[in-house]
């Protein structure tokens, strides 16, 4: 099993469309930086389709602070025709790829395809509507050696607490991100120089997407969309072999 590291959104350099929303709650909202801030369909079927701009390569999608169902069904379509008579990828339909805990569809590609047009058809009977917070697209970097044993993960509570005089404890219950620690510990020369690109397009200000196995049978589960919590160093382990930790924090 292996990883995947996203680190450009190409749907937030582009328009996305979406076949209703609610006046408040527009398709614009998925290029927002905070996914609690949603868009909204008025009803349910229906659709997004992001406008790249041009024909870019990807071979990751997204949809995080997603509230489908493991019953909604999805398809993805990529493609240069905006009407998708002949597409360059169709997923056909997926179900049961939305686990409503983690409240996000991810969907990764055997390999990269290129197109300029995506679009994401949702449905699902127990549904009145569709909303989602952010939209990523990107292409993945696939290190040849996955992270090394140690990989950790946490949920970090929000909330805080406090006692009275009387030893009465009381929370103020907010809510809750996740948190997780890995190190890719055997980076080439050209991975290490790709990471060492990637700090300085993303530090500590972008968005990332990181899938711990690709293969997952639960890919909502195995899937985290935030940023990096703390800078860290590439370090030389070895000759032409080089290790870089990160820890990334859900985005809410």
């Amino acid at each position: 099993m292996s990883c995947i590291l996203a680190t450009i959104n190409l749907a937030d350099h582009g328009t996305i469309y979406a076949d209703s929303a609610v006046a408040s709650l527009p398709a614009a909202l998925l290029q927002g930086l905070h996914v609690a801030q949603v868009w909204r369909s008025i009803a349910a079927p229906t659709w997004l389709r992001a406008d790249l701009g041009a024909s870019q390569s990807f071979d990751v999608i997204a949809l995080v602070g997603f509230n489908a169902l493991m019953t909604s069904e999805i398809r993805v379509r990529i493609g240069d025709d905006p009407d998708f008579s002949s597409a360059a990828y169709d997923s056909g339909t997926l179900t049961g790829a939305c686990d409503p805990v983690y409240k996000q569809f991810v969907h990764v590609l055997a390999a990269p395809v290129s197109g300029r047009y995506l679009r994401i058809d949702m449905a699902d009977g127990a549904l009145d509507y569709f909303e989602a917070g952010r939209l990523f697209v990107g292409l993945g970097f696939r290190p040849k050696i996955n992270f090394s044993y140690g990989a950790g993960r946490s949920v970090v509570s929000l909330s805080q607490r406090s006692q009275s005089h009387g030893g009465q404890l009381y929370t103020d219950r907010r809510g809750k991100q996740r948190r997780w620690s890995f190190t890719l510990s055997s980076l080439s020369p050209a991975e290490a120089e790709f990471i060492e690109r990637f700090d300085v397009v993303n530090a500590l200000d972008a968005d990332v997407l990181f899938c711990a196995f690709v293969t997952s049978s639960n890919l909502s589960r195995d899937t985290l969309f935030g940023y990096l919590d703390t800078s860290s160093e590439i370090a030389d382990r070895a000759f032409q072999l080089s290790s870089k930790p990160f820890v990334i924090m859900e985005r809410r």
